[in-house]
């Protein structure tokens, strides 16, 4: 294969590969209702409720404590204050998938990139399509965070992989033909 078709087949994997990071972001397809609930899980808190459609993905200042970044294979709740323990049943965040594209019931707790001080697996409740994040009991500082990523790859996860894959057999290729060609 000539040098110039290797040199295009490995740019055309890293700009697939590129493509594939860029659409992360929510779908045009996605819907996700963001509701602060407190001092109980069926008492949404005044004011503290949003919907984010494709392409919005980051709440700022939310329900006054939380900045929250969303897309197809993160959730990132980080803390703008700080805040203190409550004596309640419930203190925290409702991801709810009104669109029923990013089936919040596989989502999983990143322990290696949290860092809110006591908050672990158990805190989270899952159903099919809604998420339920608490904090209640917990003190937090200011710029902790809560970092929550989808089980399942999504589909710009899945092209990333491939592409990678069909790039380096691609230069594997190109340089076995090179070397086995004479002159």
């Amino acid at each position: 294969m000539p040098r110039h078709l290797c040199r295009n087949l490995l740019l055309s994997a890293c700009l697939s590969a590129a493509s594939a990071m860029v659409n992360a972001a929510l779908a045009p397809e996605d819907a996700v209702r963001v509701t602060y609930l407190y001092p109980d899980i069926g008492s949404p808190y005044p004011g503290a409720d949003a919907l984010l459609e494709g392409g919005a993905s980051f709440l700022s200042g939310f329900a006054g404590i939380f900045d929250i970044s969303l897309d197809r294979a993160f959730i990132t709740l980080t803390l703008t204050q700080n805040a203190g323990v409550n004596a309640v049943d419930f203190d925290g965040v409702r991801f709810s998938d009104v669109a029923r594209t990013l089936g919040f019931g596989s989502w999983q707790f990143d322990a290696a990139s949290t860092s809110y001080a006591g908050f672990d697996a158990s805190r989270l409740t899952y159903g099919e399509d809604t998420l339920y994040v608490n904090v209640v009991g917990l003190p937090g500082l200011a710029g902790q965070t809560i970092v929550l990523t989808s089980a399942v790859p999504e589909p710009a996860t899945a092209a990333l992989l491939l592409a990678g894959v069909v790039g380096v057999a691609g230069v594997v290729r190109c340089r076995r033909v090179a070397v086995v060609q004479p002159g």
